[in-house]
């Protein structure tokens, strides 16, 4: 939940969403959206460059 903290300091497109998601549904859903918007960016580009260790 890091960046629900830093999303504040920020003003981009992404921190915004991150912000306006924050207030319309509360810290827990924010972090759980934020984590799959990572994983849906991050997925494509290791089946394209290889595989992607967490």
């Amino acid at each position: 939940m890091n960046i629900l903290r830093v999303a504040d300091k920020h003003d981009d497109r992404r921190n915004n969403w991150i912000k306006e998601l924050d207030q319309r549904r509360g810290k827990n859903i924010s972090a759980v959206s934020v984590a799959n918007k990572n994983a849906r960016i991050a997925y494509p580009k290791g089946r394209i460059y290889g595989s992607i260790t967490l």
